[in-house]
């Protein structure tokens, strides 16, 4: 026991410290050395500017659209005012409905362009039908630009209808 105590006692001389302090300011310089490689390549390779770009796009994304919950209200919504035997109900359902696809086409990186660039930048589905969102996006632009336009309840169904497929595939539901 007395020999393990003189061990831990030679451990914690001031002689030995004294002897090895050139060796512990050479580990801390090259410590830092490394440490400041960290940063400084990290900085220059635009790594640490791309990651933070990075989270703060998602954050903002989860943000917007974390909730489910919010999302089957906002629709549940939308589906009310489709039921209603008002046009105008119809058209604020349709105008609803493209302002939501809008705001998720948005967040989920669809940039700047026509319609089609943007959806082909988020969706990459080979069956998914441009065409038919075009069109309906179409109809929106001109419910909202002319609100006297008529509107049938089959035409805002079927609005309605191609929006909530394209917010499936946006990952919105």
């Amino acid at each position: 026991m007395t020999s393990l105590n003189n061990f831990f006692l030679s451990l914690i001389s001031p002689e030995l410290h004294g002897q090895l302090f050139w060796l512990k300011v050479v580990f801390c310089l090259i410590a830092l050395y490394f440490l400041f490689g960290i940063f400084y390549f990290g900085w220059r390779g635009k790594y640490f500017q791309d990651r933070r770009r990075h989270m703060i796009f998602w954050r903002d994304y989860k943000e917007e659209f974390a909730a489910s919950h919010r999302h089957e209200k906002k629709w549940i919504e939308i589906e009310q005012l489709l039921r209603s035997e008002l046009s105008a109900d119809h058209k604020r359902a349709v105008i609803e409905a493209g302002h939501l696809f809008e705001k998720v086409l948005e967040a989920a990186g669809g940039g700047s362009g026509d319609l089609e660039v943007k959806i082909r930048r988020v969706i990459i589905e080979p069956d998914f039908d441009f065409d038919q969102l075009k069109k309906t996006h179409l109809l929106w632009r001109d419910v909202v630009n002319n609100p006297e336009r008529p509107l049938t309840k089959p035409q805002a169904q079927e609005a309605v209808d191609v929006y909530h497929q394209t917010l499936e595939l946006l990952k919105y539901f």
